[in-house]
C-alpha cells in the first residue's frame, strides 16, 4: 500500500496552527497516532476521504511536539502502511517597534512613548519592561501601563534628569526582543568621569546584544572606538557593529546580535590623547541540545527520529552524530541536516534491537571546545 505524508518534518511557531496530510492511491481507512499513542487534546479528528486524511493541530504548544504517525488500512486488500512526521514547536519570534524612536522636548513637556511587540499567531501577550541606558532608574513621574495593542510609558513633566536612551524590553516564552528610543531634554549633562562601562555582564551569551558606553569628562573631546586596534565607525568592523553618539561627551558601542567571532578588545579614545582601559569582550561557549529525553525507549520495528540542534548563535559550528563504542553509525541510520545547518536529525526507518546503545551529538567549531549531548536509545 503506497502512502505519502507531507510534510515529513515540520517546524511551527508556538500558538500557530499546523497540518499534516496523509494520502494513498487506493481506498483506505486512516488512523493517526501521536508518539505511538493517542492524539493531544487540541488536535481535532482528521478530515478527508477514502484517499487522503488531513490532521490539524490548533494552537500548537510543547505538548504537540513529537512524532505523528498516519496508519492507512486498505479497504480492498488486507494490507496496511504507515508513515511518520516529526513536529518541532519553537517559541515565536517577536516583531518589536517603538514610537517615536527619537524625541526632542523641553523641560516640563509631556512625553508619551509606545512600545509594541507582536508574535505571528494569536496567543498570550508579551510581558513588557522599560529600562534606561546605564542602569538608571525611571523618573518618579513615569507611569507605565499595558494596553491591548502594546505598552505605554508616560512622563507628565520631564526634567533634564529624564534625558537619555530608553529601552523597551518584551519577553514571551523563551524569546526576548528589545527596541530603543532616545529622549533629548535640551542636552545631556557632561559626564564626570572618563571611563568605559559594560552595560551587561561578561561573558556575553552568543546571540545576545552587547553595549558599552564611553563617557568623557569634557564635551570638547571627540571620541572614537577601536576594536582589536582598528578604528570602528557605525557599520564597520565585521559588519554588525553600531556606534552612536549620545552627546558631545559620550559614545555608545553596540553589537545587536553577538557571535563567537566577536571576542576581542574594545577601547575608547579621544582626540586629546586620553584613552580608556581596554575591555575584553568574551562570548558564551557552544551549546547543543537533543529534543528527546534520555533514555529513549522504542518498540522493535518502529520508525524513529531524534533531533539535535544548536542552542546558541554559534556561527560556523557543525553538528555530528556518533555511537559510543563504534567507529561509525549503524548502516540503517539516516542523518539529515536541517534549519540551515543548525539541526541534525538521526533517523532509523525501522528501529531494531541491534541499533540500541549510547549516541552522542557533538557541536564543533574551529575556535571553541566541542559541546556534546548524550542519548541512550533502548529498543525492545
Amino acid at each position: 500500500l503506497s502512502l505519502s505524508l507531507v510534510p515529513r518534518e515540520l517546524v511551527v511557531n508556538r500558538d500557530c496552527n499546523a497540518s499534516i496530510r496523509c494520502q494513498t492511491q487506493e481506498s483506505a481507512t486512516f488512523v493517526w497516532l501521536f508518539n505511538y499513542g493517542p492524539l493531544p487534546g487540541n488536535v481535532p479528528p482528521a478530515l478527508g476521504d477514502s484517499l487522503s486524511s488531513t490532521l490539524s493541530i490548533l494552537g500548537t504548544g510543547p505538548r504537540n511536539e513529537g512524532l505523528y504517525t498516519c496508519v492507512a488500512n486498505s479497504v480492498l486488500r488486507s494490507v496496511s502502511s504507515s508513515s511518520t512526521s516529526f513536529v518541532n514547536v519553537i517559541d515565536p519570534p517577536l516583531q518589536m517597534s517603538v514610537e517615536p524612536t527619537f524625541l526632542h522636548v523641553l523641560v516640563g513637556d509631556r512625553v508619551v512613548l509606545k512600545c509594541t511587540a507582536e508574535q505571528p499567531c494569536p496567543g498570550p501577550k508579551p510581558a513588557y519592561q522599560w529600562m534606561r541606558l546605564g542602569a538608571k532608574a525611571l523618573s518618579g513621574q513615569a507611569k507605565v501601563e499595558t494596553k491591548d495593542n502594546g505598552n505605554i510609558l508616560t512622563i507628565d513633566k520631564v526634567t533634564r534628569d529624564d534625558d537619555g536612551v530608553y529601552y523597551c524590553h518584551a519577553s514571551l516564552y523563551s524569546n526576548i526582543a528589545e527596541s530603543e528610543v532616545e529622549l533629548r531634554v535640551d542636552e545631556l549633562p557632561v559626564p564626570i568621569v572618563v571611563k568605559v562601562t559594560s552595560l551587561q555582564s561578561l561573558p556575553v551569551p552568543a546571540g545576545s546584544p552587547a553595549r558599552f558606553l564611553c563617557e568623557a569628562s569634557t564635551n570638547t573631546a571627540n571620541l572614537y572606538w577601536t576594536y582589536n586596534g582598528q578604528i570602528v565607525s557605525g557599520g564597520s568592523g565585521n559588519g554588525h557593529f553600531v556606534v552612536r553618539t549620545i552627546s558631545n561627551a559620550s559614545l555608545l558601542f553596540t553589537i545587536y546580535e553577538t557571535v563567537l567571532n566577536d571576542t576581542g578588545t574594545l577601547t575608547c579614545l579621544s582626540d586629546v590623547g586620553v584613552s580608556s582601559n581596554p575591555v575584553n569582550i568574551t562570548i558564551e561557549m557552544l551549546k547543543v541540545k537533543i529534543q528527546s529525553a534520555s533514555p529513549l525507549s522504542v518498540s522493535n520495528g518502529t520508525a524513529l527520529s531524534v533531533l539535535c540542534y544548536l542552542d546558541c548563535s554559534c556561527g560556523g559550528a557543525q553538528l555530528s552524530w556518533s555511537r559510543v563504542g563504534y567507529q561509525s553509525l549503524p548502516s540503517s541510520a539516516v542523518v539529515t541536516l536541517g534549519n540551515a545547518g543548525r539541526s541534525l536529525t538521526l533517523s532509523f526507518p525501522v528501529a531494531t534491537t541491534d541499533v540500541g546503545g549510547e549516541y552522542v551529538c557533538t557541536a564543533s567549531s574551529g575556535t571553541q571546545p566541542p559541546a556534546k549531548k548524550t542519548l541512550l536509545l533502548q529498543v525492545s
